[in-house]
């Protein structure tokens, strides 16, 4: 089953969003580490929004929680 990403992600919720998602799938940071190819460490620092992921490791993170991903909807013309 897979999950729209919240439509208000933003650089001060992602870890919110990654802890919760990751624990409505049952799995652990661990298990979330083997999956993407992260230290546990890494993705104990993510969710506890020391860290902002690199772009690719969002996309594993949330590749693994079988979220769709609508880069559209996170980028917002510069109007400069």
């Amino acid at each position: 089953m897979e999950r729209q990403l919240y439509s208000g992600l933003n650089l001060d919720n992602i870890g919110d969003i990654c802890r919760q998602l990751r624990i409505q799938s049952n799995i652990s940071q661990e298990e979330m580490a083997a999956k993407v190819g992260l230290a546990v460490s890494t993705i104990e620092r993510i969710e506890n929004k020391k860290v902002i992921p690199r772009a690719d490791s969002m996309l594993n993170i949330l590749s693994a929680l079988n979220c769709q991903v609508n880069i559209s909807k996170l980028i917002i013309p510069y109007t400069g």
